[in-house]
């Protein structure tokens, strides 16, 4: 019980909670706010066009999973509520749907970007590293260490949702390339794969994910010079 409630772990889900809050609305708003440009209005009648986290999140995939995967380290697992869209109003179909499916994505590694250029301006304008600013505490502190869980979150989100399984964008940019009898096939998985993605979750399978997330993370510090 000290474990799960110690005060690191509570400190790591305050700082992250709103965080997360913050990556998945923008990841939903990027979703809406690319499909209502290519033509389709049915996100923005549903109230998806908007930054509010409220018009995104759930309770228990948004709040409930995620705190418990924090507080006992069990593997990070939640969701936010897809934003429906009408691939017929788009002027083809298929890639329209798959622009919209990579603008998720897209949205946090934006996100990531400019978290990591946010360091490097602390890291300029203290002329500290990244460890000697966290060890500041207070605000100072907590900011860094928010940003650096951004950093990581984002990546994490942006990758994980490249996994080419339904109903992760992954597949729906994967429709986009393939043939219409396999973009087919993909649709039929929808109905089991969800259960797929949870179990791969929770056996660590997903693990590999950190190789091509600390390889961007690593990219972008070093592009941006933060150490």
């Amino acid at each position: 019980m000290d474990g799960l409630f110690s005060a690191q772990a509570i400190r790591t889900l305050v700082l992250f909670a709103p965080m997360l809050i913050i990556c998945l609305s923008i990841h939903e708003w990027a979703h809406a706010k690319s499909a209502d440009l290519l033509g389709d209005s049915t996100p923005r009648f549903m109230g998806r066009l908007t930054l509010d986290p409220m018009a995104h999140i759930t309770l228990i995939g948004t709040v409930v999973l995620p705190c418990i995967a924090v507080l006992t380290g069990l593997p990070l697992f939640g969701w936010a509520k897809p934003v429906p869209v009408d691939m017929r109003n788009f002027k083809n179909p298929r890639s329209g749907m798959a622009l919209v499916a990579a603008a998720g994505p897209a949205s946090n590694l934006v996100l990531a970007t400019l978290m990591v250029a946010g360091l490097a301006i602390l890291n300029q304008k203290y002329q500290m590293g990244i460890g000697e600013l966290k060890a500041q505490g207070g605000m100072l502190g907590a900011g860094v260490e928010m940003l650096l869980l951004g950093v990581q979150l984002n990546a994490f989100l942006a990758f994980f949702n490249l996994i080419p399984l339904p109903p992760l964008d992954g597949s729906r940019i994967l429709q986009g390339l393939v043939s219409r009898d396999w973009a087919l096939k993909l649709d039929q998985m929808e109905a089991w794969s969800g259960w797929l993605i949870l179990i791969l979750a929770f056996s660590g399978v997903f693990r590999v994910l950190a190789i091509p997330v600390f390889h961007f993370i690593g990219t972008l510090l070093a592009l941006f010079q933060v150490h």
